[in-house]
């Protein structure tokens, strides 16, 4: 951050004879100055304006106003003698007689080219503010007669410059500066205090001021706090002198905001409290070349060089050589917008370790700089790679195991099933890449399965469900569901662990052995045997089939159909056409086979096993028609006879 310089000179009209200047304006335009020196023969420098083009002698501002022209902060590009160039922001403005006449030009001159660091720049500051101060003062003494002359003085000055009365402390004058800083505009302060209007919190403050100048005559430098209309508070350097006009005693006032200087040097203590004691390396470095120009303490441990020695090398050095062909695209996408990105580092015994690198492109003191705060991701990277080799060793296990095996999230949604997802239907996949699961599940079965699995995961409980599944072939089996959660070192659920068992067989066997069991003892306790087989009848649905047909003979040899139980998909229709369709006793039929020979029939296949026989009967294209594959035709006998 560069601080304030200031360059001050009085120059004759039209002669051009420098009558007054201060030391910083020999030192801004290009050597010493005696009374008689005509600013034209003074100035060696070369003067450029932006497009390139060559100041010409006319277009200086102190001839411009010299010529009555007011010209405001126009910087000027300037070549030295030697060659080196500066940049010169210049205000001049004439000074008139009473009729009008220009009799000189007053030239103020202020080095931009150039901040120094956030540190000096107070110090350099309040070396500068002296100085200015002590040509303040000369020209107020010189030019207090001249009022128009000092509203020029004060307007274009970018300090706040006041005249207040020393014992009111009312204001005589205030510049545009004032106004810009404090929001109040010339008219509004003009007659009033600074108490009046908040400009200083208390009485006390501006008393304490007004004192040290009743003692000095003059305060150089005094930091205090002044207020802004809108409530801002603004920190100042504020530098004042007395002076006598019209026999009474006036306080000019010139005050330079450094609010923002103080907040850098916050920050820039902070910074550097944090960078001290951060455990990343932090790495300040020159974006053109590389070359570091700070390091922190974590810096100086992680590499194994001193400091002085890492101040001395550039980041390339810092890189291992595989690296390098990426670093230019880095450093430019650092620069232009930020960049986060992995890498590999050289430690000074020739070791590397990998490492993340969060960088970011900045201005200090005018020159570009890229900050990097890089972290050591060693251990993590082995935490990476031990992870992917567990999960590995995870995924072989699982594709080797019988079940299906599935992991889920802490809030229970699907990531991961094993090989043995193929074997089913349904299953599908999210925009997200997670698992769609309830597809595979039987209608009846997805509702109360959704309902446990949300429970399982809002109560964090062991999750279990037998539901059916859908195979490939289209066909549903039963599966055991079991889900068990993991829990983190605090209790917190961090992942499911889950599978599914085919027990399917089981799951007919214990039907079967129910059905038999209930189907005996409706036997046992039962003397009218139509009743009683029309209800065994309805146990074999669905314990033993999707349909079950009852059928006895009459007297006279003829087949009457009881009864047709079936499951609640079929239609009304079907099974009006199933009731309709009675073989005659003397038909292949299945069920008319085990009527006339009392022999169980089981026909594994209706669409391949059947006889050539059955292949027009309407019964057989009924069943076909409604999906049926097998059939088990069992003759009930009683007393030696089939009934």
């Amino acid at each position: 951050m560069g601080a304030v310089s200031i360059g001050v000179a009085v120059v004759e009209a039209p002669s051009g004879v420098i009558l007054k200047s201060n030391e910083r304006m020999a030192e801004l335009l290009g050597g010493p100055i005696s009374r008689c020196t005509r600013m034209a023969e003074w100035i060696e420098a070369k003067g450029f304006h932006p497009d390139g083009r060559r100041y010409l002698p006319e277009e200086w501002p102190s001839a411009r106003a010299m010529r009555g022209e007011v010209v405001t902060a126009e910087e000027i590009t300037v070549e030295r003698s030697d060659g080196t160039r500066e940049v010169l922001c210049i205000s001049a403005v004439p000074f008139r007689n009473p009729r009008g006449r220009v009799l000189a030009a007053v030239l103020i001159v202020e080095d931009v080219s150039e901040r120094k660091q956030i540190a000096d720049a107070l110090r350099q500051t309040n070396a500068e503010l002296q100085a200015t101060n002590k040509e303040l003062d000369a020209l107020a003494t010189e030019l207090r007669a001249s009022e128009q002359q000092m509203r020029a003085l004060y307007d274009q000055t970018p300090a706040i410059v006041v005249l207040s009365h020393l014992e009111s402390g009312r204001y005589v004058r205030v510049n545009e500066a004032f106004e810009h800083a404090l929001g109040w505009s010339r008219e509004e302060a003009v007659g009033r205090t600074s108490v009046e209007m908040g400009v200083f919190a208390s009485e006390e403050e501006r008393e304490r001021y007004a004192s040290l100048i009743r003692e000095h005559g003059r305060v150089r430098d005094l930091e205090a706090m002044l207020h802004a209309r809108d409530g801002r508070a603004l920190t100042v350097l504020l530098s004042g002198s007395a002076v006598e006009i019209g026999g009474e005693c006036y306080l000019i006032t010139v005050a330079f905001d450094i609010t923002e200087r103080k907040q850098a040097v916050a920050a820039l203590r902070r910074y550097e409290l944090i960078a001290a004691h951060s455990r990343d390396i932090i790495l300040f470095m020159r974006r053109e070349d590389g070359h570091l120009l700070e390091v922190n303490t974590a810096a100086v441990e992680a590499y194994g060089y001193s400091r002085e020695e890492l101040l001395g090398m550039t980041v390339h050095q810092l890189r291992a050589p595989e690296t390098e062909g990426l670093a230019p695209q880095q450093m430019a996408e650092a620069d232009a917008h930020g960049i986060l990105f992995e890498s590999l580092h050289c430690r000074r015994d020739g070791s590397t370790f990998p490492v993340e690198i969060s960088s970011r492109g900045a201005t200090i003191d005018g020159i570009r700089v890229l900050v990097s705060v890089i972290r050591d991701v060693t251990e993590r990277k082995r935490a990476e790679e031990a992870l992917r080799e567990s999960e590995a060793r995870f995924r072989q296990l699982a594709n080797a195991m019988p079940q299906l095996v599935w992991t889920a999230r802490p809030d229970g949604t699907v990531d991961y099933y094993n090989e043995r997802v193929h074997e089913f239907r349904g299953f599908a996949r999210d925009a997200n890449g997670n698992w769609l699961w309830e597809p595979v599940l039987h209608p009846e079965d997805v509702q109360p399965t959704v309902e446990a699995w949300e429970h399982a995961v809002r109560t964090g409980t062991i999750y279990q469900m037998a539901h059916r599944a859908q195979r490939t072939d289209g066909t549903y089996r039963w599966y055991l569901s079991r889900g068990v959660p993991v829990r983190d070192e605090d209790g917190r659920i961090v992942r499911w662990f889950g599978t599914a068992t085919d027990i399917d067989d089981q799951k007919r066997a214990e039907e079967r052995a129910r059905f038999l069991g209930e189907a005996s003892a409706l036997l046992a306790s039962s003397v009218d045997y139509e009743k009683t087989l029309q209800r065994v009848a309805k146990l074999a649905v669905p314990a033993l089939a999707d349909w079950a047909v009852l059928d006895l003979i009459e007297e006279g040899g003829a087949i009457r159909r009881a009864m047709v139980v079936h499951r609640e998909q079929v239609s009304p229709e079907e099974v009006a056409r199933f009731e309709r369709l009675v073989p005659s006793l003397e038909s292949p039929l299945p069920e008319a086979h085990a009527l006339r020979t009392g022999e169980t029939v089981f026909v594994c296949d209706s669409h391949t096993l059947s006889p050539p026989s059955w292949q027009g009967d309407e019964q057989n294209r009924a069943l076909r028609a409604l999906g049926v594959h097998s059939v088990i035709a069992a003759p009930v006998v009683a007393g030696g006879r089939v009934l």
